[in-house]
């Protein structure tokens, strides 16, 4: 019987294959677009372009990877990583082209 403080027993972050599947690769390649993007647009001094890219991609690597693994639900972590790799993508190439 259930009481009225127990509801029913679910997992707290489900699917953790597929989080983590999601985490590690995904959270890797949208870091590295995000960081090569920034080294191509931001408006800073050579030194910066390449120094500060550098320094934001720990920081970018582990925010994607706890997002990934924390997130309500998947589908929000799959369409942040696209949008972060396509937009990203986008400006590398308008950069280079």
């Amino acid at each position: 019987m259930v009481t009225a403080d127990q509801g029913p027993t679910r997992p707290l972050f489900p699917r953790r294959r597929l989080r983590l599947a999601l985490a590690v690769p995904g959270a890797l390649v949208a870091a590295l677009a995000v960081t090569a993007g920034l080294s191509l647009y931001a408006p800073m001094g050579q030194v910066d372009r390449i120094l500060l890219p550098v320094i934001l991609f720990p920081f970018l690597f582990v925010g994607l990877f706890f997002f990934a693994l924390m997130a309500p639900r998947v589908r929000w972590v799959g369409l942040v990583f696209a949008l972060l790799i396509l937009g990203h993508g986008a400006l590398i190439a308008r950069g280079f082209g």
